[in-house]
């Protein structure tokens, strides 16, 4: 039996460990941080929100730099298993998980107790083996990207309490089981449709795999399924009227139906299907049309296709080709561009297979990265008629030769860029705007004397005065020589080729500014070689020469 001395002694040691726990409670201000371990014995950071009102957060929630450059995560990130948020913690009330908090973690369950609100974005980023998270009744938000990558994670229950759930909270997951709590007021998913809908709108805001639409539906809203690789087939029914930005994008549908009284279909709805063999709209559809069995999905009141595959076929009356028509198409080989069509607009082919293409006479508008990545392109044959190439146009494509018409009278920056096999520029004597001038393999904008695009063998006129942003982007030849004319050089303007030899004969004039990736040797005139150096540094320049003579 203890002695009364003993008893007091307890009680006395219990009281001194209360008030010190008191006062270290006490002691905590906004935005302090502080350690404590989860029932799995690991530690796991919180970041006072309000000393006041007792309450903190999961995580510093640090986001000033981007969080691929920061360790951000709460626990260890190499932790594996179960991990177990607490409800409080030194006596604070846990409210939030803050961004990044488990920024690529290892854990393959997760679960959050009665009392968090708030799933900040990129809560669980790229934790790549969560399988199962369990989601409280008082949470209300789910911010984006709050399960972004998640590979693992196959089903998701949303409480009754949510009321704001951000559409690509759950991209590049592996869903394939969606539920909403009956009480949610915000958001059903009525008949086990495997589906998020939002209730006063009909808009289907997330879908998987294995989602069935219902038939009253409406809406198909932005990201509702961007990301599902998993998704190959896809019912839409007739009482949906619009369809989202990127509503679809990035899946691997093979078939597409447009029932009847589809009104919208928003910029990149379909962006990404690389596997589309059968496109058709329902003859019905008074806004919408695969006319003449084209396997394309054509804006009726425009003459515009808006989505094409690699068995689509351009009809005679087209006028234009949208933007993203064909993309990422790898296996369209062959297109035939009809003479109707006036514009080919942003990234129309890009990423396509295309080897050889001809821009009828009617083309006036190439919008930018309309052929870009199309890594097969060896040849292509721009009419007469043309009047807008846009900025990178043909980037990353492997032309060899490329005549430009007279007809043209805008060129974007980097038209060219990567386009690293690209041997000759011609541009038409009679073009007004542009030049190829003593056959310099290059375009240079005549008023101005500024050289806008060049290629491996391209030879600077001594009349240059400016050589412009992404000029030879991505590439360079072995060996630039820059006249002394040249006062001005873009961004990016030299390239970024391995064994970039450059003279800058400038003298008198001052160091040009330049933005250019390191390059090997840098010629530069006599006795500016200490200027150089300043201005360039060590990480610009292997190696800065004097000239004794002019490279000219």
């Amino acid at each position: 039996m203890k002695s009364i001395r003993s008893i007091a002694l307890m009680v006395i040691i219990a009281g001194l460990a209360s008030c010190e726990n008191k006062n270290r409670i006490n002691a905590y201000q906004d935005g302090d941080e502080f350690t404590a371990q989860t029932i799995e014995g690991i530690d796991m950071l919180f970041k006072v929100i309000s000393a006041a009102d007792k309450i903190v957060q999961v995580g510093n929630g640090d986001s000033k730099e981007h969080p691929l450059l920061n360790e951000l995560a709460a626990i260890d990130q190499q932790f594996e298993g179960k991990v177990t948020i607490p409800q409080e913690v030194n006596g604070f009330r846990v409210t939030r998980i803050s961004k990044c908090a488990f920024f690529k973690c290892k854990i393959a369950k997760a679960e959050i107790p009665e009392g968090i609100i708030i799933l900040n974005e990129d809560a669980f980023f790229d934790c790549e083996n969560l399988k199962e998270i369990v989601l409280p009744n008082s949470l209300t938000t789910i911010e984006g990207g709050a399960f972004y990558n998640c590979k693992e994670l196959a089903s998701i229950h949303i409480p009754q309490n949510v009321d704001f759930l951000s559409t690509d909270a759950f991209y590049r997951t592996a869903l394939r089981f969606i539920s909403v709590d009956q009480k949610n007021k915000k958001y059903n998913s009525p008949n086990n449709s495997n589906a998020i809908i939002e209730t006063s709108t009909k808009t289907l805001i997330k879908g998987c795999c294995n989602t069935i639409i219902p038939e009253d539906i409406e809406a198909i809203g932005d990201k509702a399924f961007y990301g599902c690789v998993d998704l190959t087939s896809i019912q839409i029914p007739s009482s949906v009227k619009t369809i989202g930005k990127s509503a679809f994008a990035e899946c691997k549908l093979t078939k597409i139906q447009i029932p009847e009284n589809v009104i919208k279909i928003a910029e990149n709805a379909f962006y990404g299907n690389t596997l589309l063999k059968e496109i058709a709209v329902d003859e019905n559809n008074p806004n919408f049309d695969s006319r003449n069995n084209s396997n394309a999905i054509v804006e009726t009141l425009t003459n515009t296709l808006v989505l094409g595959c690699k068995n689509s076929k351009i009809p005679n009356d087209i006028k234009a080709i949208g933007d993203n028509a064909f993309h990422g198409c790898s296996d369209l080989k062959n297109i035939i561009i009809p003479c109707s069509v006036e514009s080919i607009r942003k990234n129309a082919f890009s990423g396509c297979g295309l080897v050889s293409v001809t821009i009828p006479s009617n083309v006036k508008d190439i919008g930018e990265f309309a052929f870009a990545y199309c890594f097969h392109l060896e040849k292509i044959l721009l009419s007469e008629g043309v009047e807008h190439i846009g900025d990178q146009a043909f980037e990353s494509t492997n032309i060899q030769r490329i005549l430009i018409p007279a007809s043209v009278g805008i060129i974007g920056n980097g038209v060219f860029k990567d386009c690293f096999v690209l041997e000759s520029i011609i541009v038409d004597s009679r073009n007004t705007r542009f030049d190829s001038r003593h056959n310099c393999n290059a375009i240079i904008l005549s008023n101005t004397n500024s050289l806008r695009a060049g290629c491996m063998n391209t030879i600077i006129p001594d009349d240059v005065t400016k050589i412009e942003e992404d000029a030879f982007g991505g590439f360079a030849p072995s060996h630039i020589v820059i006249p002394s004319a040249v006062t001005e050089i873009g961004e990016h303007a030299l390239g970024g080729g391995g064994n970039v030899v450059i003279s800058l004969i400038l003298e008198p004039f001052d160091v040009p500014e330049i933005t250019i990736t390191p390059i090997d040797t840098l010629y530069v005139p006599q006795g500016t070689k200490e200027k150089y150096e300043k201005y360039w540094g060590r990480k610009r320049a292997k190696n800065i020469v004097e000239l004794k003579e002019s490279f000219m």
